[in-house]
């Protein structure tokens, strides 16, 4: 089992929205702390954020980083129009 650390941004997000989106990011959530990686869209960011990564939820963009092998950072959840 891994270990999920919220950066500030990401919990901020994640506390102000709605139960419909937050049942959602749940879903997410258990499965980057079960290892379970199938059936995400997630894809490495190129240029000055090498060793991030995206996860595609719906118009959402979660941004997570790997410290070690056990800890996952999610680093910003953020709608698509601000993500970027």
């Amino acid at each position: 089992m891994r270990s999920l650390v919220f950066k500030k941004q990401a919990e901020k997000y994640y506390r102000k929205s709605p139960i419909d989106v937050k049942r959602r990011l749940n879903t997410i959530f258990d499965r980057l702390a079960s290892g379970d990686f199938r059936k995400l869209d997630i894809k490495p960011l190129k240029g000055e954020f090498n060793g991030i990564f995206r996860i595609r939820v719906g118009n959402l963009r979660i941004f997570i980083g790997f410290e070690k092998s056990d800890i996952i950072n999610v680093l910003l959840i953020s709608p698509r129009g601000d993500a970027y």
